[in-house]
C-alpha cells in the first residue's frame, strides 16, 4: 500500500472510530447473544439424546454381560468348542434347552431384540432364539472384532441388499473359568429404540443422525447405511466427520461446524460422544433466530453517518498528500531496482532534511551489503560441503555448483516444491522421517540436523548429514534457511560396522547375550506402558555335544546357524531372538495376542528344526531337536532375569521328561500377589 494510501486511510480511521466502534460493538453484541443462545439449544437437545442412547446401550450391554456370565452358559460354550456338533448336540441337550429359554426369555421381554444366540470359536451357532443351530457364520471375525475392539456394539445390515433396515450388534465375550476365551453372546437388535429417541421432540429445522466407528451414517429414513465420504450432500462436513470419530466413547466436549449444503442453505452441526459406545451423535440445525431487526434502524443511522464524515474528510486528504509522499515515491523506485538486482543504482540526496538523511544512510548499508555478498560467495565457493538456502519470500532454493558434484539430481526449476529436498532419491527407510524433519523447519521449527541417505551421482545411497538454520527479520518472520550438506557415507558406514559387530554373535548373526538383555529390558518397559502380552522362549539343543563329538566343532556350527536362521525367520514377525550361549537360544515374542500363541510358535520351532538339514561339509542329513521353556512377563516375573530364570526351569523340566518338546513355566503365586 501506498504511504498517500497509508495516510488517507489514517485519518479516515482515526476520525471515524468512535462511531466505528460503537457500531461494530452492537452488531458484535447482538450477534454473540444470538449465537450463544442458538448454540447452548442445539448442544442441550444433541447431549439429551446422547444420554438416552447411552442409556439404551447400556442396558442391551449389561443384559449381554449377565448372560455371557452365567456359568451354565459358559459351560455349554466351552463343551461345544471340545466336542463335535453330534457329540455336544446329545451330551449338551438338557443345558441347551436351559440357555435357549433364556434367550427366547431376552428376545420376548425386549422389544428391541430381534435375535439372541449363543457362538462358539468356530463361528457356530451353538444356541439360538430362531431355531438356527449348527449353522457357521460367516460374519463371525466382525462379531468378535465387535466384542474385542468396538465397545460390544456396531451397526449393520443382516444383507448386502440395500434396501434392508440397518439394525445394530450387541456382542460380549464367554470366557471360561480359567479365562480362556470360548466364544460370544449376540444381540442382533432393530433400530426402533433408536429412532425414538432421535425422534423425540424433533424439529423440521433440525435433525440427528449417529456416526459409527467405521464412519457409517445412520440418520432418516432410517433404511440404509452410507458412509459420509460417499454423501455429496456432506462435502463440506468431511473433517469434522473425521474429528467426530474420534469421539466414540470418551466423554469429550463436543464441537461445532457451519457449513452450507449442496444446494447452497445454512446449517449448523454439533457433535456430542455416546457414553460407552464406540459413536458419535450428530445434529444438524437450519439457520438461527435474530434479534437484529429492533435494532436495525439505529445501526443505519450509524453507518449514515460515518459514511457522511468520510466523504468530508476524502478532500482535504488530497490536498498535501502528493507534496508530502513524493520523496518516498523516489525512494520506493530505487529499492525495487535493488530488489531486481541493480546494484549500481543509488539514492538522490535531493535535500537536508530527515528524507535526506535516510537516503545518505541507505547508500551506505548498500555498500556494506555488497561487501557481505562478495564475502558470503566467496566462502560458498571454497568448501567442500554443499551449501544451500532456501528464500521464503521468492519461494526459490539455491544449491553451491559443488551439488552437481555429488548428485546427478536436476530441479526442473527454482521453485521449493520442485527442489532436491522434495525431488531427490531419498532411501525408503528414511524418508518418512527426512519429510517430517523438513516440515518440521519450514513451519515451527528454527534449526535442523540429521542424517539421511540420498542417491548420489553414482546411484548408490549414501549417508548425508544436513544442517540448518532458519533466519527471521525483525518481525520474527523467517526469512531464510541457510544450511549444509555434508558427506558423511564413509564414517557413518564405519560406525555402523562397529555397531553391528559389537551388538550381534559373529557365528549366528543373532543378538549377543549382552543386547538381547538390554533390547529385552526396553520391550518389558513398553509392555508395561502399553498392556501388552510379552513371552520368552528359552532354546536349548538336545544333545548338542553328538554333533562336536563324533561329526567335528565344523559340524558343531553348521547346526548352530541353521537353528538361527530357522529361529529368525519363524520368530521375525512376532518378536526377536538372540544366542544366549553355546547351544543355548532365546526369543522374546512381542507381537502375540493369546498365551496359546507361544506353544505354537514353540511347536513349529521344534518341527522346523526336526526336518533337518544337509550339511554341506559332510554331504549328509542331520535333524535337530530342541528342548523349549516359556515364561511370560507379569505372570511369572517381574524383570528380565526372574523371567529368564523362569524359562529355563521351564526347559528343563522338558530335559527330564523325553526332550524335543515344549512346557510353560509354573506360575509363581507370590509372585503375581
Amino acid at each position: 500500500m501506498r504511504a498517500k494510501t497509508k495516510l488517507f486511510v489514517a485519518i479516515i480511521f482515526f476520525a471515524t472510530i468512535p462511531l466505528l466502534i460503537l457500531n461494530i460493538f452492537l452488531s458484535l453484541r447482538i450477534s454473540k447473544e444470538n449465537e450463544d443462545i442458538f448454540r447452548s439449544v442445539i448442544s442441550q437437545n444433541t447431549k439429551i439424546r446422547a444420554q438416552n442412547l447411552s442409556v439404551l446401550f447400556d442396558e442391551d450391554l449389561n443384559r449381554a454381560k449377565e448372560i455371557a456370565s452365567i456359568d451354565y452358559v459358559k459351560k455349554l460354550v466351552e463343551e461345544s468348542n471340545k466336542l463335535s456338533w453330534a457329540e455336544f448336540s446329545s451330551s449338551g441337550f438338557q443345558m441347551a434347552e436351559l440357555v435357549k429359554k433364556d434367550l427366547e426369555d431376552v428376545q420376548r421381554f425386549n422389544s428391541n431384540v430381534e435375535k439372541a444366540m449363543l457362538i462358539n470359536n468356530e463361528g457356530k451357532i451353538i444356541v439360538s432364539s430362531a431355531d438356527d443351530e449348527g449353522e457357521i457364520l460367516k460374519n463371525k471375525d466382525f462379531l468378535f472384532s465387535i466384542a474385542d475392539k468396538y465397545n460390544g456394539i456396531a451397526f449393520d445390515v443382516l444383507n448386502s441388499n440395500a434396501s434392508e433396515n440397518p439394525i445394530y450388534y450387541v456382542a460380549k465375550f464367554v470366557y471360561s473359568d480359567e479365562n480362556e476365551l470360548q466364544g460370544i453372546f449376540v444381540q442382533i437388535c432393530n433400530t426402533k429404540a433408536i429412532q425414538n429417541i432421535l425422534n423425540f421432540s424433533k424439529t423440521s429445522s433440525s435433525y440427528f443422525l449417529i456416526l459409527d466407528f467405521k464412519g457409517n451414517i445412520f440418520e432418516y429414513p432410517y433404511t440404509s447405511l452410507v458412509n459420509f465420504s460417499e454423501q455429496p450432500s456432506y462435502e463440506e462436513l468431511k473433517d469434522f466427520f473425521k474429528n467426530s470419530l474420534t469421539l466414540g466413547g470418551q466423554q469429550a466436549a463436543g464441537s461445532f461446524k457451519k457449513f452450507r449444503n449442496h444446494n447452497n442453505f445454512s446449517y449448523t452441526a454439533y457433535n456430542c460422544s455416546i457414553a460407552n459406545a464406540n459413536m458419535t451423535l450428530v445434529s444438524i440445525t437450519s439457520g438461527s433466530s435474530s434479534y437484529y431487526d429492533v435494532l436495525e434502524p439505529m445501526l443505519v443511522g450509524f453507518r449514515i453517518l460515518s459514511a457522511v464524515l468520510v466523504a468530508i474528510l476524502f478532500a482535504a486528504v488530497f490536498l498535501f498528500s502528493d507534496k508530502f509522499t513524493k520523496p518516498i515515491d523516489n525512494m520506493v523506485d530505487v529499492l525495487i531496482k535493488k530488489y531486481h538486482g541493480d546494484s549500481s543504482v543509488k539514492f538522490s540526496v535531493f535535500s537536508n532534511d530527515e528524507f535526506g538523511k535516510i537516503a545518505t544512510a541507505f547508500n551506505s548499508i548498500f555498500e556494506s551489503l555488497s561487501e557481505t555478498d562478495q564475502r558470503y560467495r566467496t566462502i560458498v565457493e571454497m568448501t567442500d560441503n554443499i551449501v544451500f538456502e532456501i528464500n521464503f519470500r521468492k519461494n526459490t532454493v539455491f544449491m553451491s555448483e559443488n551439488f552437481n558434484q555429488k548428485f546427478s539430481f536436476r530441479p526442473q526449476s527454482d521453485a521449493l516444491q520442485d527442489s532436491f529436498f522434495y525431488r531427490g532419491r531419498i532411501h525408503k527407510d528414511d524418508r518418512e522421517r527426512f519429510l517430517a524433519d523438513f516440515e518440521k523447519i519450514l513451519n515451527s521449527c528454527s534449526e535442523m540436523q540429521g542424517e539421511y541417505r540420498f542417491k548420489n551421482i553414482y546411484g548408490d545411497f549414501a549417508w548425508m548429514l544436513i544442517r540448518c538454520k532458519k533466519i527471521f527479520d525483525s518481525k520474527n518472520s523467517p526469512v531464510k534457511i541457510i544450511g549444509v550438506i555434508v558427506d558423511i557415507d564413509r564414517e557413518k558406514r564405519n560406525q555402523m560396522n562397529l555397531l553391528q559387530k559389537a551388538s550381534y554373535d559373529a557365528m549366528t548373526q543373532l543378538y549377543n547375550r549382552e543386547t538381547f538383555m538390554k533390547t529385552l529390558a526396553n520391550e518389558f518397559e513398553l509392555s508395561l506402558m502399553r498392556k501388552t502380552l510379552l513371552a520368552l522362549m528359552f532354546i536349548d539343543l538336545d544333545d548338542f555335544k553328538h554333533f562336536n563329538d563324533d561329526y567335528g566343532h565344523a559340524c558343531g556350527d553348521e547346526v548352530l546357524k541353521y537353528v538361527a536362521e530357522s529361529i529368525r525367520e519363524i520368530v521375525s514377525d512376532q518378536g526377536f531372538a538372540g544366542r544366549y550361549g553355546g547351544d543355548e537360544f532365546v526369543v522374546c515374542l512381542n507381537n502375540i495376542k493369546y498365551f496359546d500363541d507361544a506353544g505354537k510358535i514353540a511347536e513349529k520351532i521344534i518341527s522346523v528344526l526336526s526336518k533337518g538339514f544337509v550339511s554341506e561339509l559332510l554331504d549328509q542329513k542331520f535333524s535337530v531337536h530342541c528342548s523349549i521353556g516359556i515364561a511370560f512377563f507379569n505372570e511369572n516375573g517381574k524383570n528380565c532375569e526372574e523371567v529368564i530364570y523362569a524359562a529355563d526351569e521351564a526347559m528343563y523340566s522338558v530335559k527330564k521328561h523325553g526332550k524335543s518338546n515344549y512346557a510353560y513355566a509354573v506360575i509363581n503365586k507370590n509372585q503375581m500377589d
